[in-house]
C-alpha cells in the first residue's frame, strides 16, 4: 500500500491490458511517485543532519565547561581509558608498528581491552591528549547514536500499533532523552561504556523489526550474534544485558510458536532453532576466535566471589537504581510499563523484560556502578518515550508539542542537579521528583597539602626508592597520586585494593616507604578491604607490621578532614615477618597462603 496515495496493488495490476487509474494518470506513476518523493526525504534528512549537528555542539559545549571547572586528577575507573586513549594515541601518532601488535593481544586477554577507544583516536591526533576532547568524542560518537537507536525502538513499539508521531514530536523525544542524566553521568567521569549500546540497540531493532523466525533467520541470526558480540567485546559486562537478552528473545519466540496456528508451528520453531543457533553460534566462535584468553579467564572466576566487596543487599540496590532516575523520570517510566500492560505492546514489554532481567542477573553478583545500568536504563527509556506519546495522543494535535515541550523540563532540571555546582540548591523545590545521586565536577580538597605531601616523598625517594600508600578511596590511593603526577608512578609500590579479588600484594611492605591515612580511608566496607585496613591499623599503632616503620613525615591534611603520615621501614621484610602477616590475614581468610613469591592469597585448585 502507498500511503500517501492510498492506492492498493492487486491482482488485476499484472494482467495484460488492465490499466489501474495509478498507471492511466502518468501523475501517480510508480516512478512519478518516487521522483515527487525524494524531495521530501532530502529535506527531512537535511532537518535530521541538522539536528544532529546542533546536538554535537550542545555536547561538546557542555563537555568542555564540565572538564573545565574540574581538577584535572583523574583515577582509578574516572582514568583509566583517559590513559588508555593517550598511550594508544602516542604509538599512533608515533607510527609505532607495536600498536599492532598491541591491540589483537589486548583484545584476546584484557578485561579493558582497547577496542572502546579505538574510535576515538582520530581525535588524539586532531587534539593531542585533550581530557575534553576524550569526554566530548565519548559524547558525540557514542552517546549520541545511543540516543538516536533509543528513539528508534521506541518508535518501533509505536509502530507496532500504527501510530506515527509527527516529525516535531519526535525531534522532542531525542531531546528527552538526550537530557537523561543516566547516560550522561559515566560519559562524564570518563566510562566509555555507553558504546556497547550500539550495538545492543542495533541487536534489539534487529529482532523487533524482523520476525526473526520467518524473515531470514540464519542471516537474521547470524546479524544479531556479530552486534551481541560487538558489545561483549568493548565491555565484558555486558554480558549479563546480552544473557538477558537472548533469554527474552527466545521466550517471545516460543510465545509466538504458541500463539500460531497448528499447522505452523513447526514450521516457526525449526525457523526459531536456525535463527537461535546461528545467534549462538556466530557470537561464541567470535568471542573464542578473538578473546580466547579473556574467555578462558572469565569461565574459570567466580566473579560473584571476587566482587563480594561490591555487593549490596536487593532492596538497597533497587534504592540505588531510583537514586539514579528519581521520582520524576521512574513516574514516566512506570505509566510506559502500565499502557504497554494494557495494550500488550510486544516491543515495549520486550525492553522492560530485557531490563529486569539484566538487573536481576546484574545483582547477583555486584551493586551496580554508573555504568552498569545503562543497558537497563536504554530499554527503559524506550518504554518510556513510548508511554510518553500514548498519553500525548489524548491531547488535541496543536498542544502535544507544547506538552511535550514542557515535559522536556524534568530531564532538563534533573541533569542541572546531577552535574551543575550548585544545581540541586537551586532546584530544591523540586528535590521530591529529582534523582539523588549528583555527578560534579570532580574537586579535590586541600590540593596544596597533596602538593606538599608529593613534593617531600619525592625528596624521600631520590636515589629510587618506593613508596607504598596504604589507603583506597576518593581521598587517597596510589592511583591518585599518579593522577596528580604521572611521573611518580615508578616511586609506587601499587598495592591490592579488595581482598577476595586481589589477594595481598606484598610490594608495598618491601617498600622503604608507606603512606597511611588516619581515620583510615577505604571504598568499601571494612570487612571486605582487610589487605588496606589491616597494615594501616597495625603501621599507625606501631603494632605487628607497624614494629618495622617509624614516622617521618606529616601531617597532611587532606580532603574530608583525613590526615596522612609517612612512615619509613627500619627493618627488612624477611620470611618470617612474611609468615607473620600471613598467619594475620588467615583470621579473616583461612585459605589463604604465601606463594614464596610476592602474594598471599587462596591458591587455585588444582
Amino acid at each position: 500500500m502507498d500511503e500517501r496515495s492510498g492506492y492498493v496493488a492487486g491482482a488485476s495490476d499484472r494482467v495484460v491490458g488492465v490499466q489501474p487509474a495509478v498507471l492511466s494518470d502518468p501523475s501517480r506513476a510508480p516512478h512519478a511517485r518516487i521522483g515527487r518523493g525524494l524531495p521530501a526525504l532530502t529535506t527531512r534528512g537535511r532537518r535530521l543532519a541538522v539536528v544532529l549537528l546542533v546536538a554535537a555542539l550542545v555536547a561538546v559545549g557542555f563537555c568542555a565547561w564540565y572538564v573545565s571547572v574540574e581538577d584535572p586528577l583523574y583515577h582509578w575507573d574516572w582514568g583509566a581509558y583517559h590513559r588508555m586513549w593517550m598511550r594508544t594515541g602516542q604509538l599512533l601518532a608515533a607510527g609505532d608498528p607495536y600498536l599492532l601488535r598491541h591491540v589483537p593481544i589486548s583484545i584476546r586477554h584484557d578485561d579493558y581491552n582497547v577496542t572502546s577507544i579505538l574510535p576515538l583516536l582520530p581525535l588524539y591526533l586532531a587534539f593531542g591528549p585533550s581530557r575534553t576532547a576524550y569526554i566530548a568524542g565519548v559524547a558525540v560518537i557514542y552517546l549520541l547514536p545511543a540516543v538516536v537507536i533509543t528513539c528508534l525502538v521506541a518508535l518501533t513499539a509505536l509502530r507496532e500499533e500504527g501510530r506515527r508521531p509527527s516529525d516535531t514530536l519526535i525531534l522532542l523525544y531525542g531531546a528527552f532523552v538526550f537530557a537523561f542524566p543516566p547516560f550522561w553521568a559515566p560519559t562524564l567521569r570518563g566510562l566509555p561504556d555507553i558504546v556497547g549500546l550500539i550495538p545492543l540497540g542495533v541487536a534489539t531493532l534487529l529482532v523487533l523489526r524482523s520476525d526473526i523466525m520467518a524473515i531470514r533467520p540464519v542471516r537474521t541470526g547470524i546479524a544479531v550474534g556479530l552486534a551481541l558480540w560487538l558489545a561483549f567485546l568493548f565491555r565484558r559486562w555486558y554480558a549479563y544485558a546480552l544473557l538477558s537478552f537472548v533469554i527474552v528473545a527466545a521466550l517471545f519466540a516460543l510465545l509466538q510458536i504458541l500463539r500460531a496456528p497448528m499447522e505452523q508451528r513447526l514450521r516457526r520453531f525449526r525457523d526459531a532453532a536456525l535463527a537461535f543457533g546461528a545467534l549462538g553460534a556466530t557470537a561464541v566462535a567470535l568471542a573464542l576466535a578473538f578473546q580466547t584468553g579473556l574467555v578462558t579467564r572469565i569461565l574459570a572466576t567466580s566473579y560473584r566471589d571476587a566482587y563480594a566487596g561490591y555487593q549490596e543487599p536487593l532492596l538497597r540496590q533497587f534504592v540505588v537504581v531510583y537514586e539514579r532516575l528519581g521520582a520524576g523520570e521512574l513516574t514516566v517510566i512506570l505509566v510506559g510499563l502500565g499502557i504497554a500492560l494494557w495494550a500488550r505492546n510486544r516491543a515495549a514489554l520486550f525492553c522492560a523484560c530485557c531490563a529486569a532481567l539484566t538487573f536481576i542477573s546484574f545483582a547477583t553478583t555486584q551493586s551496580p556502578s554508573v555504568q552498569h545500568t545503562l543497558p537497563m536504563f536504554f530499554w527503559l527509556m524506550a518504554v518510556a518515550v513510548y508511554g510518553l506519546h500514548r498519553c500525548l495522543e489524548v491531547l488535541a494535535a496543536p498542544w502535544r508539542p507544547v506538552i511535550a515541550a514542557a515535559l522536556l523540563a524534568l530531564p532538563l532540571a534533573a541533569s542541572v542537579a546531577s552535574f551543575v555546582p550548585d544545581g540541586r540548591t537551586a532546584l530544591a523545590s523540586l528535590d521530591a521528583v529529582l534523582p539523588a545521586q549528583s555527578y560534579l565536577p570532580h574537586r579535590i580538597e586541600n590540593f596544596a597539602e597533596y602538593r606538599r605531601m608529593l613534593d617531600d616523598l619525592r625528596a624521600l625517594t631520590r636515589d629510587g626508592d618506593k613508596v607504598g600508600v596504604f589507603a583506597s578511596s576518593g581521598v587517597l590511593s596510589d592511583d591518585l597520586l599518579f593522577a596528580i603526577e604521572p611521573g611518580f608512578e615508578a616511586r609506587l609500590a601499587r598495592p591490592a585494593h579488595v581482598d577476595a579479588r586481589d589477594g595481598f600484594e606484598l610490594r608495598p611492605l618491601t617498600a622503604r616507604f608507606a603512606v597511611v591515612t588516619d581515620p583510615i580511608t577505604l571504598h568499601l566496607p571494612p570487612e571486605t578491604q582487610q589487605v588496606i585496613s589491616v597494615p594501616s591499623a597495625q603501621i599507625l599503632a606501631g603494632d605487628g607490621i607497624g614494629r618495622a616503620y617509624e614516622r617521618v613525615a606529616g601531617p597532611y591534611r587532606l580532603a574530608s578532614g583525613v590526615q596522612a603520615f609517612v612512615y619509613q621501614r627500619t627493618l627488612p621484610l624477611d620470611s618470617a615477618e612474611i609468615e607473620r602477616v600471613t598467619s594475620e590475614f588467615r583470621k579473616y581468610y583461612p585459605g589463604w597462603a604465601w606463594d614464596g613469591e610476592g602474594r598471599i592469597f587462596t591458591p587455585p585448585r588444582r
